[in-house]
């Protein structure tokens, strides 16, 4: 801790707040769903603290000296960095099936080279499938520290220079007003890349780099610093407890957190109520706060994978959450505060220092390069038969590689054409209509010489409807999705519709346009009425289409783990818990088969409408199989057909659609 007159006690229990409420989020406390807002007070805090530090320094001795910076940041982050990579790798080597081994390698490299939040950026987003299954993860956003730390010294060190220090406030605003906008602007298209890249969060930063100038104006009345603080207390606790994965964000709903960050930063020095963040145990949580951050999440990551299940109960909370302080406390006493507290006796030894430390960054990034290259050591899986386990495919990911629409068009497109004027058959749908597309093309296409045209999304493509997720302008997408299906529907008057969705998982997601409201649907206590919503919008769709025959098509039970394939191709010993997980749990299979049923009770009141049910066809006495006699995996993933399951599905249904498109 820092004993000197500048020292902030309260700004450690800041850090002590965000980091909590990190913890909290990703070990799914349902009180807490929006607590990945504590990475956001970090960006104001470090706005705070180094907009602090560069202008004391500027104005005290009318220079900044970058390499002293630049030398103390190194101290703070890489040596725990480093150490926490070093250990993740040698934890993926011994658990991680090729595929995660060598997407652990691309983001190691990425780590140590400060550009994870590029990476992720690319292969996104922070809430998909395939999040949890990331150890490093969380690194995306010492990367987007790392870069503000590359250029906001040179941005306040010009300012400075040129004698522009009473001008420095207004442009830190206006670099902020920019960098909102550009939220503003892109956030219907592009919240991936709002997310996870720097010019994006530059007004988070800013938010706290003008406190420095807030803060040295004294308020009159002690009662409004206690004001401010529990305002600003008020705003995070308000965003933590209501935000969740569906909120736009960061946008302008990161204001709420980031100005009550900045409200608390304020009037923590000064408000009667100081104590409830500058108190001893706050403060000690703070200062290992980065090490904390740093082992959390693939703690939390190795735990779920070698378990097989996500964090779920009280008990695996409170373990996990002792387990993260104990390795917390060892980093920061063993790594992270030696490091901090080395002094360089003169220049050559500092950038000696710093030449090391760059290097030994290089030095991982090429070890987890090599990784990458060697296709995740497939020599450590034993020897599986069949032509998805050979060493090559190991490495891919899976469900890009075999997942059953994988290669056809989509959102719209052929996927097998003998006219391309006029369709036989409309496939309209999310994922799971375009997961059938393999199946369709080669049993149906193929065989039977129909022409097939896809129309999807991932919303519930049904009249009125959208989604209430952000990312993209669903308003918009889904109504259009649904407008090309129809007319390609009416090119011909016998051509049939196929409705193929993740129905159980898409009636949460659905909102209702002409009414402004979100669907509600309690899937643990389903009954016949509860989807009276949906039978109301399918009878729309079905008097849409006049005397076109529609074919609904059900859930499929599901594999029962994210990445099945993954499960299969680990090691020997980490292989157990996982394969005891590889199939659909009970209550999935109940629920699956009930709301198939209740689909199969639709169709048969309703006009030229027919169901297929995917059930029977991998689920005989309540066993479910996930994979074929050849040992093929029906599934890509947990819950989307591969290119053998849809050609194996439409196989088992084909004489039943070929009844009803001919």
């Amino acid at each position: 801790m820092d004993s000197g007159r500048n020292y902030l006690g309260y700004v450690d229990g800041m850090r002590a707040l965000a980091v909590l409420l990190v913890l909290c989020f990703h070990l799914n406390t349902s009180w807490c769903a929006g607590g990945y807002i504590g990475v956001d007070i970090f960006f104001v805090i470090s706005g705070f603290l180094i907009t602090r530090l560069i202008v004391d320094e500027l104005k005290s001795t009318g220079r900044f000296d970058i390499r002293n910076f630049y030398y103390r940041r190194i101290k703070r982050l890489f040596p725990a960095l480093f150490a926490v990579l070093i250990f993740t790798l040698g934890l993926g080597i011994l658990f991680f099936a090729p595929s995660q081994l060598r997407a652990l390698g691309r983001a190691t490299a990425a780590a140590a080279l400060s550009f994870s939040n590029i990476l992720f950026w690319r292969e996104s987003g922070y809430f998909n499938a395939t999040a949890s299954s990331k150890p490093l993860l969380h690194t995306w956003s010492l990367g987007v520290e790392e870069q503000f730390y590359l250029i906001w010294p040179l941005i306040l060190w010009f300012m400075m220079r040129q004698s522009y220090a009473r001008r420095l406030p207004f442009v830190i605003a206006l670099c902020g007003l920019v960098s909102l906008a550009g939220n503003f602007y892109l956030q219907k298209n592009y919240m991936s890349a709002l997310y996870f890249l720097m010019p994006f969060r530059i007004f988070e930063f800013c938010i706290g780099a003008l406190i420095v100038w807030f803060i040295r104006y004294r308020l009159k009345d002690i009662v409004l610093y206690d004001v401010l603080f529990l305002t600003g207390l008020g705003c995070i606790v308000f965003a933590a407890s209501t935000f969740t994965k569906n909120t736009l964000f960061p946008s302008y709903n990161a204001l709420i957190p980031t100005l009550g960050a900045a409200l608390i930063l304020w009037s923590g020095r000064d408000t009667r109520l100081h104590a409830v963040l500058n108190n001893r145990g706050m403060i000690r949580l703070g200062l290992i706060s980065y090490s904390l951050y740093l082992v959390h999440w693939p703690l939390i990551v190795f735990y779920s994978n070698y378990v097989a299940h996500d964090v779920g109960t009280t008990s695996e909370r409170i373990l996990l959450a002792g387990a993260m302080i104990c390795l917390a406390l060892l980093l920061y006493h063993g790594i992270e505060q030696p490091f901090r507290n080395y002094r360089a006796q003169n220049p050559i030894q500092q950038r000696q220092f710093l030449q090391r430390w760059i290097c030994g960054g290089g030095v991982l990034a090429v070890i987890g390069g090599l990784l990458f290259f060697s296709q995740g050591m497939p020599w450590r899986v034993p020897y599986l038969s069949g032509p998805q386990f050979s060493p090559q495919e190991m490495a891919k990911d899976f469900h890009k590689a075999h997942f059953g629409g994988q290669g056809y068009p989509y959102p719209f497109g052929w996927t097998y054409s003998t006219d391309e004027k006029n369709p036989d058959i409309v496939l309209l749908g999310d994922s799971h209509a375009q997961m059938l597309q393999k199946g369709l093309a080669n049993e149906i296409g193929e065989s039977l010489h129909k022409s097939i045209y896809m129309a999807g999304s991932s919303c519930l493509i049904l009249p009125g409807l959208s989604r209430t997720t952000p990312g993209d302008d669903w308003d918009t997408i889904c109504p259009h999705v649904l407008k090309q299906a129809l007319a390609q529907l009416n090119k011909k008057p016998d051509s049939v519709l196929i409705v193929s969705h993740y129905w159980l998982y898409q009636l949460l997601q659905a909102r209702d346009m002409a009414e402004h409201q979100i669907w509600h649907f309690n899937l643990d206590t389903m009954q016949p009425s509860t989807f009276d919503p949906l039978w109301r919008k399918l009878t729309e769709l079905r008097q849409q289409i006049g005397n076109h025959r529609m074919i609904l098509i059900g859930d499929v039970p599901g594999a029962g783990l994210k990445d099945p394939y993954a499960c299969l191709t680990r090691p020997t010993w980490s292989r157990s818990h996982c394969l005891h997980h590889l199939k659909p749990t009970n209550q999935t299979v109940r629920r699956t088969q009930y709301f198939n049923q209740l689909l199969a009770d639709y169709a048969q009141r309703m006009p030229n409408t027919y169901f297929l049910d995917p059930f029977p066809v991998f689920c005989k006495q309540q066993k479910c199989e996930i994979m074929s006699k050849t040992g093929e995996l029906f599934y890509s993933d947990d819950n989307h057909l591969s290119e053998t399951g849809s050609r194996y599905l439409i196989a088992k249904l084909k004489t039943k659609l070929a009844t009803w498109i001919d």
